[in-house]
């Protein structure tokens, strides 16, 4: 067992701050550690100590300043991060705040135009928790107000507004329903079936394989090697994985022309999807760009 594996919670999600503040402003105080977890100054300073100790190429003290300072040339840190996860510590306002990049708005995302109510999501979360079904009234934007029996299973936010994959017993299929749109609520006493489980959906359970290139149109892109470089592509492509549930919002999510000649004009559609035959059997593929079902 290593010795950070030794220290408790407490203790490494205080080390991992200073790690992180290290990593993305270049330097931390006492005060930070202080001000985060309402702790002391000597505390603190055992923290820093501690960290140093744990990885003594990382940062050095600048006495003039009482700062501990990053070392760029030495730097291994010993909470790895994925890119995603980062994108995400960045985005969360108290410590995009804690490090000083929210005096111009800090990570400005995209604003949220739909938002369910705190009540539907509670009982949408206790259901799926618990495997239960629950009584909706629904807002459906091609048949008007309805009430439905559903079985929810999963969450998607497919980047616009939130659905909540679940077993429609009144039609009998599984289905995307916005949660925004529900209007009411209520657990039911009802028998759940297996064929009305997460287990049984074939979409949601069925991987679907994107082989995503740069747009072949010079129209639509001039230079390959941006997008190959911006998304880390390896031998010009980016394949990736998704459930067939969510393919068709994910490719229209990113304007991937998904037509079979690559035939979508405009500066948007800057990718193109190489497979489109990997649609073959999603429902929601007709929401990608171009496709059309042979």
């Amino acid at each position: 067992m290593s010795e950070l594996e030794t220290k408790s919670h407490s203790v490494k999600e205080r080390l991992r701050f200073i790690e992180l503040t290290l990593l993305f402003r270049g330097w931390i105080i006492r005060k930070d550690i202080v001000d985060k977890f309402e702790t002391s100054m000597p505390a603190a300073t055992r923290d820093l100590k501690a960290y140093n100790d744990l990885a003594p190429g990382n940062m050095s003290l600048d006495k003039s300043t009482k700062k501990w300072v990053i070392e760029l040339g030495g730097f291994n840190p010993i909470f790895p991060i994925e890119r995603n996860t980062a994108l995400s510590i960045l985005r969360n306002s108290e410590f995009a705040q804690s490090i000083g990049i929210t005096h111009s708005g800090g990570v400005l995302g995209v604003p949220r135009i739909s938002a369910p109510s705190i009540d539907v999501l509670a009982h949408l979360t206790r259901a799926v928790a618990n495997g239960e079904a629950v009584l909706i009234e629904y807002c459906a934007a091609s048949r008007g107000v309805e009430t439905t029996e559903i079985v929810p299973h999963s969450f998607v936010d497919n980047g616009t507004r939130w659905h909540i994959r679940s077993y429609d017993k009144e039609r009998g299929r599984f289905w995307d329903f916005v949660i925004g749109r529900i209007m009411s609520i209520k657990h039911i006493d009802s028998k759940v079936l297996p064929e009305e489980t997460y287990d049984a959906d074939h979409q949601w359970n069925r991987m679907v394989r994107l082989e995503l290139i740069p747009h072949p149109s010079l129209k639509n892109l001039n230079n390959k090697k941006a997008l190959e470089y911006e998304y880390g592509m390896e031998n010009g492509q980016l394949t990736i994985q998704v459930r067939a549930a969510v393919a068709g919002y994910w490719l229209r999510m990113w304007n991937v022309d998904s037509s079979t000649d690559h035939s979508l004009d405009g500066k948007q559609y800057q990718l193109y999807l190489k497979n489109p035959e990997t649609l073959y059997d999603v429902e929601n593929a007709l929401l990608a760009p171009g496709y059309n079902k042979p």
